[in-house]
């Protein structure tokens, strides 16, 4: 049974002045699609689901990115640091 299908079995099912939500953790592009067509799912609501997953992608680049400069600047700190030793230590030999 496809999805449009099942969305109008269940609102011929419902009384008068009920509204049908749907929700699903997972579902292909397909199904997606069929959802929109069953006008299940608004276009606008599904686009505004696609932008808020970009801009999670985004700050987990970004806090990414950070963490990787702080990594950075600490090995950075660790070469320097041995360069001193080794330089005193040639100093004092």
């Amino acid at each position: 049974m496809t999805i449009r299908e099942n969305v109008n079995q269940i609102l011929s099912e419902l009384p008068q002045g009920v509204e049908l939500v749907a929700a699903a953790k997972t579902r292909s592009p397909q199904e997606i699609q069929e959802a929109i067509e069953a006008g299940v799912l608004s276009p606008a609501r599904f686009e505004s689901y696609r932008r808020l997953q970009r801009e999670l992608r985004h700050q987990a680049a970004r806090e990414q990115y950070s963490a990787n400069q702080e990594e950075k600047l600490r090995w950075k700190k660790i070469a320097q640091l041995q360069k001193r030793l080794k330089k005193d230590r040639e100093v004092d030999m």
